[in-house]
């Protein structure tokens, strides 16, 4: 079908039949630039029946400028290359005399494409007939732009190249030129293409022979070869299915080229194709104002389910295997996974009795750093898990927090301005079970997520003698958190600092940032044995070194 997408040009030229697509198998010829033109004609003298394996001939190019056969005689000539044809120009003229057009060459940057084109001189590739029904075509399409436009200098030199049956496509061009160029070469009256790679990407446009004018390509940092499956989408346009016996593809490279990475390049496998198949809120609206629209139809016939349905035996497969080693009796339960089950418990025993004495208003400075983002991880209180262990808040995101202060009586027994750490309310972005809006408008706490991927973010209230640690990290927040995409935002922040602090999260030190004075010696003590059983946990001391993972 046509591509470009679009029915203005083919409202304008008519029913044209289809190309056939590639062929299912490629003979991919590479050759070096220059004199390597010559095995071109030994390839085509020699032939090569349908199917055979694919064929490669390799020419190196030594320092002093002349081109000798790879492990063969003893090449020669001086160094200095002629001012007549460029070595594309030889090659394309070469590869057309063997009747091998239509052919595309690819280069890498809109003005290599454009000089390339240009470089091609006089060459004719179209008889009278054809260059009749190229004008004609043209003439029609470019009577749909505006007076401004038809005068614009790539739609003026278009045509001439058009006329000789050759033609250039590239992000530059006007998008009915880039219509009018595949719509032309699909019919066979572009018999030679200068492209690039985009022409590769999505359009179903074979050719009988590719070249490349070049391996290497900006990729907006910098210079680097093409990747095995950059080169395997581009190589696959030579051969036409039910139209070319094989297909065709010779590459120029010259004395610098690393034959090491083209090798590797070669070699090379496809990259992987892997969904990324999201079913939003807006497909979902656009699929009800379309009557027609099927969204479990949609779902049905996506590539992600298909990916799904491909690794569902696999899966099961897996699933078995691990069901089985679970059930088997030989398996003993590991001396280490024991000893880091208690230093987990003595972890908890050494916070919770630390907390108080980082938290108490008096003592400390904590109250200072309860600021909008700021990093705190909160203990629950009571509760344990199907495992018979408590599950963790984890690090959450203050939002806001206010003293409930006590009634005047006993503000004026107190005399102390700063009260207890019980008054202060947190409101804070916690990590929860899914259904936790639920569990909040019924009166309760939620509970803290027991998988990270299905965790919910939502704003609970806790009480300052509940926190655990203060971390040194500040995160800036949305305006609104009351939208799940302001929440989940945040939560995706979260997720990035955790992932950054692999060794943990950065905590202020109980002397050096909260300032603890009265229980400064306790609080110490309590520290460097938490420090120690932390340590352990990392893999210090586990199991004689094993990582405690």
């Amino acid at each position: 079908g046509g591509a470009g997408g679009g029915g203005g040009l083919l409202g304008l030229l008519g029913a044209w039949p289809a190309a056939p697509p590639p062929p299912e198998g490629s003979v991919s010829t590479s050759v070096m630039r220059g004199a390597a033109l010559r095995f071109l004609h030994e390839l085509a003298a020699a032939g090569c029946p349908a199917g055979a394996a694919p064929t490669r001939l390799d020419v190196k190019a030594p320092s002093g400028g002349a081109l000798r056969v790879a492990g063969g005689g003893k090449g020669g000539g001086k160094g200095g290359r002629d001012k007549g044809p460029s070595d594309c120009f030889k090659l394309v003229r070469t590869v057309v005399s063997m009747g091998m057009e239509p052919l595309i060459v690819f280069a890498f940057g809109k003005r290599k494409v454009e000089k390339l084109a240009e470089e091609m001189g006089t060459l004719e590739l179209t008889v009278h007939t054809e260059r009749e029904s190229i004008t004609q075509i043209y003439e029609n399409a470019i009577q749909t732009l505006s007076d401004d436009d038809q005068v614009l200098p790539q739609v003026e030199k278009m045509l001439p190249l058009l006329q000789r049956g050759i033609a250039v496509h590239h992000s530059g061009l006007l998008p009915l030129l880039k219509e009018l160029v595949e719509i032309l070469f699909q019919e066979g009256l572009v018999k030679l293409l200068f492209a690039t790679e985009t022409f590769a990407m999505g359009l179903n446009m074979p050719a009988k022979t590719v070249i490349f004018a070049e391996l290497s390509k900006f990729d907006g940092a910098a210079f680097r070869y093409l990747s095995s499956g950059e080169y395997i989408q581009m190589s696959g346009r030579a051969g036409r299915r039910g139209l070319d016996a094989r297909g065709t593809v010779v590459t120029m490279v010259d004395g610098s080229t690393d034959l090491a990475k083209v090798r590797e390049m070669l070699r090379g496998e496809a990259d992987s194709l892997s969904s990324r198949f999201h079913l939003s809120y807006n497909m979902l609206l656009n699929c009800v104002r379309t009557e027609t629209a099927n969204i479990e139809n949609l779902i049905a016939k996506s590539f992600y389910t298909f990916q799904l349905q491909q690794a569902k035996p696999d899966l099961e497969r897996r699933q078995r295997e691990l069901s089985a080693q679970l059930a088997s009796p030989d398996l003993a339960v590991d001396a280490r996974l024991l000893e880091v089950h208690a230093l987990r418990a003595q972890e908890r025993s050494l916070r919770k009795q630390l907390r108080p004495l980082l938290t108490d208003p008096k003592d400390t400075k904590a109250v200072h750093f309860l600021q909008p983002g700021r990093l705190v991880r909160f203990a629950r209180e009571g509760g344990a898990g199907e495992e018979g262990e408590a599950r963790e808040w984890g690090w959450g995101a203050i939002v806001s927090y206010k003293r409930l202060r006590p009634d005047k009586k006993e503000g004026k027994r107190g005399g102390d301005d700063l009260g207890t750490a019980d008054q202060y309310h947190i409101d804070v972005l916690l990590r929860c079970d899914a259904g936790a809006e639920a569990a909040v408008e019924a009166g309760g706490e939620p509970a803290p997520a027991r998988d990270e991927e299905s965790a919910e973010l939502h704003v609970l209230t806790l009480t300052l003698d509940r926190v655990d640690a203060f971390s040194k990290v500040k995160v800036s927040l949305p305006k609104d958190l009351r939208s799940s995409d302001g929440r989940h935002a945040v939560l995706k922040v979260l997720r990035e600092v955790e992932r950054r602090f692999a060794d943990g999260v950065p905590e202020l030190q109980h002397d050096e940032d909260l300032k603890v004075t009265t229980a400064a010696q306790e609080a110490a003590k309590l520290a460097r044995r938490l420090e120690g059983v932390q340590e352990r946990l990392r893999g210090g001391g586990v199991g004689g070194g094993g990582s405690a993972g």
